[in-house]
C-alpha cells in the first residue's frame, strides 16, 4: 500500500504539524485518531480493499503511531499517552512524571505476575531437587520484586496526591479577620 518512504514522510509531515499545535495550545491539547492519519495525509484502504490491504495498513499505522509518540516526547518533551477510542493527550511535563511512574510499576507488576504464574504451574514432580530449589529461589526472588514495586506504585500515588492537594497560589499573611 506505501512504501517506507511515503510512511516516513508522511511521520515528519504528523511530527511537524503536532508540533506546531502544541505551540499555539501549550496548557492542554488533545489529538483524535482521525486527526493524526489526516495530519499524516494516509488514507485507509475502503472496505472493498482486499484483506492485505487492511493489513498492511495495521502495520504502517502501527508504525506510525510508535514512532510519531517517540518523535513528538523528544520534540516537545511531552508524552502523548493514548486515550483509548479517542486518540492521545499531549501531556504536559510534569504529567510525564505521574504517568511514567503509573506506567512503570504496572508493568513491573504485570510482567511479575505473568513469571509468577509460569513457576507456579510448573509441576514440582517434573523437576529433580536442583532445579525445585531454582524455582524455589525464583520465586522469592518474584515475591521481592512485587513487593517492591507496590510500594513503588503507592509511593507514586501518594505523591501525586500530595501535588495535586498543595494549592498553587499564596495567601495573604493578613486575613479579613484581623
Amino acid at each position: 500500500m506505501y512504501t517506507q518512504s511515503q510512511v516516513t514522510a508522511a511521520l515528519e509531515a504528523a511530527v511537524a504539524q503536532t508540533i506546531a499545535i502544541v505551540s499555539a495550545s501549550p496548557d492542554h491539547c488533545t489529538i483524535t485518531s482521525s486527526q493524526l492519519i489526516k495530519m499524516s495525509g494516509l488514507t485507509p484502504p475502503q472496505d472493498t480493499d482486499p484483506i492485505i490491504k487492511h493489513n498492511t495498513w495495521s502495520l504502517n499505522l502501527m508504525y506510525l503511531r510508535e514512532t510519531w509518540r517517540e518523535r513528538v516526547l523528544d520534540a516537545t518533551g511531552r508524552f502523548p499517552r493514548t486515550v483509548y477510542g479517542h486518540g492521545f493527550e499531549i501531556l504536559k511535563p510534569a504529567e510525564n512524571i505521574d504517568y511514567a511512574a503509573a506506567k512503570a510499576s504496572k508493568d513491573i507488576v504485570k510482567a511479575i505476575r505473568k513469571s509468577s504464574n509460569i513457576l507456579t504451574k510448573t509441576r514440582d514432580v517434573d523437576l529433580n531437587m536442583q532445579e525445585r530449589q531454582r524455582k524455589i529461589n525464583h520465586q522469592v526472588r518474584l515475591g521481592a520484586l512485587e513487593g517492591s514495586a507496590h510500594k513503588s506504585a503507592r509511593d507514586a500515588e501518594r505523591d501525586k496526591l500530595t501535588v495535586e492537594s498543595t494549592p498553587n497560589i499564596k495567601l495573604p499573611t493578613q486575613t479579613f479577620s484581623e
